[in-house]
Order: C-alpha cells, then sequence, then structure tokens
C-alpha cells in the first residue's frame, strides 16, 4: 500500500473542505513533510510512521487523543522487531505524559523539537 504526503496542505483542502475531518491527516502530513520518514508500517495493525536509527525503531501514530494506544502496544510487543530497541511516540493534539512506556508528545512540541530532542 502507498501513502501519499501532500508538500502544502492547501491541496488536502481542495479535496476536502471540511477542516475537523481533515485535522488528522493534515497533522500526518506536516509531521511526514518535517521528518526523514522512510516508511509506515501495515500488518494487523497500522503505524503512522516507523523511523529506523541505527539499533533502535521508533514507531510513531498521530492521535487527536491519546487514549488509543492500542497500535502502538502491538508494534511493541510484535516479535518481528525483537532484535531492536523499539520505542513508541504518540504525538497528540495537546496531552504530555508517558502511559505504558509509551511518550505522549503535543503536536506543538513534536514539531519545535530538533531531531536529537526528540528521543
Amino acid at each position: 500500500m502507498l501513502v501519499v504526503y501532500f508538500t502544502t496542505p492547501n491541496l488536502i483542502f481542495a479535496l476536502n473542505p471540511y477542516f475537523e475531518t481533515l485535522l488528522p491527516q493534515m497533522l500526518e502530513n506536516q509531521i511526514a513533510s518535517m521528518q526523514e520518514v522512510n516508511y509506515f508500517y501495515k500488518n494487523t495493525y497500522e503505524i503512522d510512521f516507523v523511523i529506523e536509527e541505527d539499533e533502535k525503531i521508533k514507531a510513531v501514530e498521530i492521535k487527536l487523543e491519546a487514549k488509543k494506544l492500542r497500535q502502538i502496544k502491538k508494534f511493541l510487543s510484535d516479535k518481528k522487531f525483537s532484535k531492536k530497541d523499539k520505542e513508541g511516540i504518540i504525538v497528540d493534539l495537546e496531552k504530555e505524559c508517558e502511559e505504558n512506556g509509551i511518550k505522549i508528545i503535543p503536536t506543538w512540541k513534536f514539531l519545535l523539537l530538533r531531531e536529537e530532542d526528540k528521543t
């Protein structure tokens, strides 16, 4: 499956004028354009971004509410990636905390932080 990210949010609005329904896709699109995102992962669950760094794999999910940890939990318990360190990050609209070993970072902070600070 191919995921397409637009270079400008204007194209997204041209396809759908309802901002409320587009917010998750716009956040995902913005973060993808600012990161070196190589791929997403889809199996019996889906992860928005998978970032590989040396011996570490970061799973990043974009959510309007951090309540939904299920996808990240499945990724972290997946034995396919057992040889690498795994980290789960949820980019939430406002919330900042850590739940079950998963970092939850507000969107504004995630977008402002330098790459090395996101770890």
